[in-house]
C-alpha cells in the first residue's frame, strides 16, 4: 500500500491509521524522511530561489587566487566591504587584516574568508572553520561561483537533517500519553502509528516555513497538527476497552489484538 493512502488517512481519517499498524519499521522510517522533506519545503524554496546574492568576482571584491591562496589588495578591495551570500554577510580579509578590524560591524550571521580558510560566525563568535582548497587552474570567479552552489546544497541539507531530528523529537514526545498502552500493544507499533499521525504537523510546518510566519504561529500550528495524534490516542483507548469488554476476566492478560486480526492486514498488504 503506497504512502499516499497513509498520508490521506492521517490528514482526513486518523481513526483509519490503525490498519497500518503492521507496517515495517523501515516503512515508518522512510515515511518519517518523507515528512521531514515536507517540513523542509520552505528552506528548499528559499535557498534554491534566492536571488539577492552578491556578484563575487575579482572585479567586485578586489581579490584573486594566487599560488593556491586567496590574495586581496585590488583597487576595489577594502576589508569592510560586505557581500551577501544566502542571508550571510560575507567578508574577504587580506593577510594584513584581522577579524578585529571589522568586528564592530559583523552581524549575527557572517562568513569571513582569509587565506585558505572560511570561518562561519554566529552572534559574532566563530562557529566553524572550513579549509578551502584552491586549484591553480581555477580562477576566483569560477571557484566562488561553485562555492555558492555548494553552500546552497549544504544549507538545504542541514535544514533537512534538522527537520528529521525535529520529527523524531515530536514523535517521541507525542508517544508519552500512549505509554499506558504498552502492556497491550508493543511500543514499536505505537511509535509507527504516531509517526503516521504526524502528517498534519509536517504539512503545517511546510506552510509555516514558506510564509515566514511569526514564531508564535509555530506553536499554534503544532497544536492544530496534533489533532490526528489526539484522535489516534482516543481510538486506541476505545479499541482497548472494546477488546477487553469482550474478554473473560481470567483472560485479561492475554495479548492484545485490535479489533481485526493482524493476519488479515498482512494478507491484504500482500495482495496489494
Amino acid at each position: 500500500m503506497c504512502m499516499y493512502h497513509v498520508m490521506k488517512d492521517s490528514l482526513f481519517q486518523p481513526r483509519d491509521l490503525l490498519k497500518y499498524r503492521n507496517k515495517s519499521g523501515w516503512y515508518a522510517f522512510f515515511y518519517l524522511l518523507l515528512l521531514a522533506l515536507f517540513a523542509s519545503v520552505g528552506s528548499i524554496v528559499f535557498y534554491a530561489g534566492y536571488k539577492t546574492n552578491s556578484t563575487l568576482t575579482t572585479e567586485t571584491t578586489g581579490c584573486a587566487i594566487v599560488n593556491e591562496t586567496l590574495v586581496c589588495g585590488g583597487e576595489n578591495y577594502a576589508p569592510s566591504n560586505r557581500f551577501n551570500l544566502y542571508g550571510y554577510a560575507l567578508y574577504f580579509l587580506s593577510e594584513s587584516h584581522t577579524v578585529q578590524d571589522i568586528h564592530p560591524q559583523i552581524p549575527d550571521q557572517a562568513i569571513i574568508v582569509k587565506g585558505q580558510v572560511m570561518t562561519v560566525y554566529i552572534s559574532r563568535s566563530p562557529l566553524s572553520a572550513v579549509p578551502l582548497v584552491f586549484d591553480g587552474s581555477v580562477t576566483f570567479d569560477q571557484y566562488f561561483s561553485t562555492l555558492q552552489t555548494a553552500l546552497m546544497v549544504a544549507l538545504i541539507g542541514v535544514s533537512y537533517i534538522g527537520n528529521v531530528l525535529l520529527m523524531v523529537f515530536i514523535s517521541l514526545v507525542a508517544s508519552l500519553p500512549f505509554l499506558r498502552l504498552r502492556k497491550f500493544i508493543p511500543y514499536k507499533k505505537l511509535h509507527r502509528l504516531i509517526i503516521f499521525a504526524l502528517t498534519p504537523v509536517a504539512v503545517l510546518l511546510a506552510f509555516y516555513n514558506l510564509l515566514s510566519l511569526p514564531d508564535i504561529m509555530f506553536f499554534i500550528l503544532l497544536f492544530i497538527g496534533y489533532r490526528s495524534i489526539f484522535v489516534l490516542q482516543k481510538e486506541l483507548y476505545y479499541q482497548t476497552m472494546v477488546h477487553f469488554s469482550k474478554k473473560k476476566p481470567e483472560t485479561i492478560d492475554a495479548d492484545f489484538i485490535i479489533t481485526d486480526s493482524d493476519q488479515t492486514d498482512e494478507t491484504e498488504d500482500q495482495d496489494e
